[in-house]
């Protein structure tokens, strides 16, 4: 039993074969891709009175955590549970 399970929790390792990076070149077009795709969904999406009220309601939601956070990151000290003094 011991032998058999050392066998299966022995693990060779693999043939190093080196890190594959993309050249600048496709980098940047396909940053660049990325980019006109949204800017091509979010001029669709402001075409539309349901994609602009979406969009508003979005913003509003981000806009509202942020003021949260920002409350809180400056009231870190003044926490206090259920009325303790």
């Amino acid at each position: 039993y011991d032998v058999f399970l050392s066998k299966a929790l022995s693990f060779n390792r693999m043939k190093y074969s080196g890190i594959f990076t993309a050249p600048s070149i496709r980098k940047f077009w396909n940053s660049l891709g990325v980019t006109a795709y949204i800017a091509a969904l979010l001029i669709v999406v402001a075409l539309f009175p349901q994609g602009r009220a979406f969009e508003l309601m979005a913003l509003h939601k981000i806009a509202y955590v942020f003021e949260r956070m920002w409350y809180w990151a400056n009231h870190i000290g003044n926490v206090q549970l259920y009325n303790n003094t």
